[in-house]
């Protein structure tokens, strides 16, 4: 069991390894990985005709390590339909306390803008696929449909 412990602005999960700075996560060389400042955060989530995943990770957290090449998988599978961009949460803690991260991972799904899912821990490779499907749903080859800018909420059953 893994327990989550914040203190002031540092956000730890107790049962991860040590903090340390080994390197972040690379993309697998089908997608590219964008990781993100808090200046860049914004424009980021707003990419037009995309469903948007950020994550918010540190680079000492196990389960980031696990979860962050499953998220990359996944979005790669989206064949051009999502993008992916991370935010260090040792390196933006203000952004991540601003936006009301209390746990990582956590990840975040957003079309044109407007936060559609969230997702906080490591979940499975294919309870995440159907996360996705259903927030691609009704986006063509080239992202949402000319348009159709409002996001559409759907509920996923447990």
């Amino acid at each position: 069991m893994k327990l989550l412990l914040t203190v002031g602005a540092s956000i730890f999960l107790l049962g991860c390894d040590s903090p340390s700075r080994t390197g972040r996560a690379s993309g697998n060389g089908s997608i590219e990985t964008k990781h993100l400042t808090a200046a860049e955060y914004e424009d980021f989530i707003s990419t037009p005709d995309k469903l948007t995943a950020v994550m918010f990770h540190a680079d000492w957290c196990a389960p980031c390590r696990e979860f962050g090449p499953v998220v990359e998988e996944v979005v790669a599978a989206s064949e051009g339909m999502a993008v992916l961009g991370m935010i260090d949460v040792e390196d933006f803690p203000e952004l991540a306390r601003n936006l009301g991260v209390s746990g990582i991972p956590d990840l975040r799904l957003f079309r044109d803008g407007v936060m559609v899912d969230s997702m906080k821990g490591s979940i499975p490779a294919e309870q995440l696929r159907h996360h996705f499907a259903i927030q691609m749903n009704g986006m063509g080859e080239h992202g949402t449909p000319p348009g159709s800018s409002e996001s559409r909420e759907e509920t996923i059953a447990p």
